[in-house]
């Protein structure tokens, strides 16, 4: 006989899928998807630092969240730098006694021209790696012992579909974010036991306010013809599953990568 609804046991009991009260690093949060994260989580009730590299940038969000009801720190950060993402762990740590996620967004992506590989001069692949690769392994030591010592957090990577699929003319870029599912997987592994946990997210084409000269109307036809959902994805379809990975609700999940790209890559 097939169970009933109410035939459910009443003493069931779920981690809560909530982020308030949660101290919200969101490193390049001055635009873009790392904007929509700092808005989105901060109208969930958390106390979110709006990392940038432009001060005006990440002071304009937070500005707009505390104008919103909600609780902001803007920090002007190059992620890049050792110091100075220690200098920003030290503060949040001041303000608000502790670091619960951190959300290493920030990435060269729009402004990167693309070119065939053998033509990337050295500077440029070296900025690029600077920023998206050390920077996210930058952030995350910095934060990872507060987090220790609190027995609890989240480390959240943000990579991209590109990493799945390759890009042409664009080596740099996908380089960069295919390093960051193997720093997940291995983040994860070192920090087994600690209650801190680290994944990773691919979205995959994304339209923001953002200028993106390659997101021309052809480049995103292309892009829809091989998508299951037949829309382009928003800042808004990210949320969803950034505050699931971002709360107690995933506590059993660590080491993984989740792509959000409407179905892209699934055929």
């Amino acid at each position: 006989m097939n169970p009933r609804a109410d035939d459910k046991p009443s003493d069931l009991s779920f981690p809560p899928l909530t982020v308030a009260g949660r101290v919200i690093i969101v490193t390049g949060a001055g635009q873009g998807i790392g904007r929509a994260y700092a808005l989105g989580l901060a109208e969930a009730g958390a106390h979110v630092v709006v990392a940038d590299i432009a001060a005006d940038r990440a002071t304009e969000v937070a500005q707009q969240i505390v104008d919103n009801g909600g609780t902001a720190l803007p920090f002007a950060v190059d992620v890049g730098n050792g110091p100075a993402t220690a200098a920003m762990a030290q503060r949040i740590q001041d303000r608000f006694g502790r670091i619960d996620v951190l959300i290493n967004n920030a990435a060269l992506h729009v402004s990167l021209q693309r070119m065939p590989f053998w033509e990337i001069a050295d500077e440029t692949w070296d900025a690029v790696m600077r920023v998206n690769v050390a920077g996210c392994f930058r952030c995350s030591r910095a934060v990872v012992p507060t987090m220790r010592r609190g027995g609890w957090g989240r480390v959240i990577n943000i990579s991209s579909v590109a990493a799945l699929v390759g890009q042409p003319n664009y080596l740099h870029y996908v380089t960069s974010k295919s390093a960051m599912i193997g720093m997940t997987r291995s983040m994860a592994r070192e920090l087994s036991g600690t209650g801190v946990t680290v994944n990773a997210i691919l979205p995959g084409q994304i339209l923001t306010e953002v200028d993106n000269p390659a997101q021309t109307t052809e480049a995103i036809s292309r892009v829809l013809a091989r998508q299951i959902v037949q829309r382009s994805g928003t800042p808004d379809d990210m949320l969803g599953l950034l505050i699931y990975l971002a709360s107690p609700a995933s506590d059993f999940v660590t080491g993984q990568s989740f792509v959000v790209d409407g179905g892209l890559t699934h055929l």
